[in-house]
């Protein structure tokens, strides 16, 4: 192999009209003299630069992306100059937005998006922002395709002898769309490592009035395989209204009842822990997104009326009844390549729950919550990606309160934290629990076989703390899975190795779930 020389940046210019201002193009252009030319960056910039002056409505700009175009060899050094010569062509305004295949869906429901992202009539033609509503308005789940196309350009203003004037043209758009049945109706058996034989029905409308409304009545029943109680069952009613008096704000309305057998058993299944809940609740709230990487969502108010029986623990016996209030916010910044199969990017997402007396909670319940989460993908290579999860949360009462409420306590353990360890495994349902800290990381190294088939091998670590009591310390879970991508998820299976076993523990477990961190 012969290398040659190694060439380094003697000069970098950009000639020709364009609309940047000096600071913005050295962000562009992040190539600095006597650094290493390397081809791959060179030829980057020249593709961000076709980008992002596409994106100030010049749509048709010619700026070559050929090496042998742009670099400049020197006959007495190792030092190239770079020419990156710009011709932006006309500027591009919207004309008319022409929306054609609707039935059930009104119109505004589309144009609406266009509003939103200030691409309607008049405005400049900025691609990224189209691909922007198209994705929101696939993601609706009301069109089964979607096009974008322009069409008949027309002069607006003619380039005039100024240095920086330019040609201004208009062009239609029109929008095609087919759409989906407005309704669905899913039902059918199931089986989850911790519920056991589940059976579910759904009814959901998400096309109310023609206006993207929707509505999802859903009923679950499910029937443990070991130790079983009686049928857990959830049955939950919710709302959307995505614009809130045309305001791109959604307005989320739900209720539920589900009664939940939530009691914890050693090797020779004997209970040691946990509880039984009946609960019925209600909540609404609002939520924001602010562009395709962060997110708002505040939950305005919601109240349950928990019952929780059947106490294993050492010092609660009988039965509570009370009231929680709550409300808080949760922020999400999301920069993965996709949300149901990352391989790139990360996620993070911060949420504040506080309930109080003056919310509608029993005088015994206030406290305050607060969960954050970071997770990261890194490729690689080609089908390999090194996924890593961390979540931390701290609970505290308020007011004088001398317990927090044992059904709203920080738990570990199961599929979506440590997967050696039965669900909600790690809790506290002794009384005089005033604050809790918990800490959970997971790493995976997922490896794709083939055609979405493909291998996991993880780590978890995770411990609860709480005030008073002497905890169990870290956790850890190793173990290897099997994962095949779906549209919605992997389907995962995960055989997991406790790691540090304890007397009465099982000393691996088999879990079966749809989507990872």
């Amino acid at each position: 192999i012969q290398l040659g020389p190694r060439f380094k940046l003697r000069e970098v210019l950009v000639e020709g009209q364009h609309p940047f201002s000096e600071k913005e193009l050295d962000k562009i252009v992040d190539l600095q003299p006597k650094g290493i030319a390397r081809a791959d960056r060179i030829v980057h910039v020249a593709e961000e630069l076709n980008r992002q002056i596409q994106d100030q409505g010049f749509l048709s700009p010619t700026i070559s992306t050929k090496l042998g175009d742009i670099v400049s060899y020197s006959d007495t050094s190792d030092e190239v100059d770079l020419k990156y010569v710009v011709d932006m062509g006309p500027q591009v305004k919207v004309g008319q937005i022409v929306v054609e295949g609707l039935r059930k869906t009104k119109e505004k429901v589309v144009l609406r998006e266009f509003d939103r992202e200030h691409m309607d009539s008049g405005k400049i033609w900025v691609p990224s922002k189209l691909e922007e509503i198209d994705q929101r308005l696939l993601g609706y789940g009301l069109f089964a395709n979607l096009r974008m196309q322009g069409a008949g350009d027309r002069v607006l203003e003619e380039a005039s002898a100024g240095e920086n004037d330019v040609e201004v043209q208009e062009r239609d758009l029109r929008v095609s769309v087919s759409e989906r049945p407005g309704g669905a109706i899913e039902f059918g058996p199931g089986y989850r490592t911790d519920l056991g034989v589940v059976a579910f029905g759904e009814y959901n409308y998400r096309n109310l009035g023609g206006m993207n409304r929707s509505v999802v009545l859903r009923g679950q029943v499910s029937r443990k395989i070991e130790n079983f109680q009686f049928f857990e069952q959830k049955y939950s009613l919710s709302y959307l209204e995505p614009y809130v008096l045309n305001i791109p704000w959604s307005f989320r309305f739900g209720t539920a009842y589900e009664s939940d057998d939530n009691i914890q058993y050693n090797k020779d299944n004997v209970a040691v822990d946990g509880y039984n809940k009946e609960e019925v609740s209600f909540s609404f709230g609002i939520g924001k997104e602010f562009n395709r990487h962060v997110s708002l969502s505040h939950n305005l108010y919601s109240l349950s009326s928990p019952r929780v029986y059947n106490f294993q623990g050492e010092d609660i016996q009988g039965e509570q009844i009370y009231r929680v209030g709550t409300m808080g916010p949760a922020l999400t910044f999301d920069y993965r390549d996709s949300i149901f199969n990352p391989t790139r990017g990360w996620v993070l997402t911060t949420s504040l729950e506080y309930a109080s007396p003056r919310l509608g909670s029993t005088k015994t319940v206030h406290y305050i919550l607060n969960k954050n989460e970071f997770s990261n993908y890194w490729p690689l290579r080609k089908g390999l990606v090194f996924a890593n999860s961390l979540s931390v949360a701290h609970m505290n009462t308020l007011g004088g309160v001398e317990s927090l409420p044992v059904d709203r306590r920080l738990t570990l353990g199961g599929r979506t934290s440590i997967r050696s360890l039965q669900e909600k495994q790690i809790q506290y349902t002794n009384n005089g629990v005033k604050s809790e800290d918990s800490s959970l990381f997971k790493t995976e190294l997922r490896q794709e076989l083939f055609e979405g088939l493909g291998f996991a091998y993880f780590f978890d670590m995770g411990r609860v703390d709480a005030s008073g009591f002497v905890g169990e310390g870290w956790r850890e879970a190793i173990g290897i899975g099997i994962r095949y991508a779906t549209p919605v998820g992997p389907l995962a299976l995960d055989f997991a190795f406790n790691a540090d076993k304890r007397y009465d523990e099982d000393s691996n477990r088999i879990l079966f779930s749809v989507g990872v961190f």
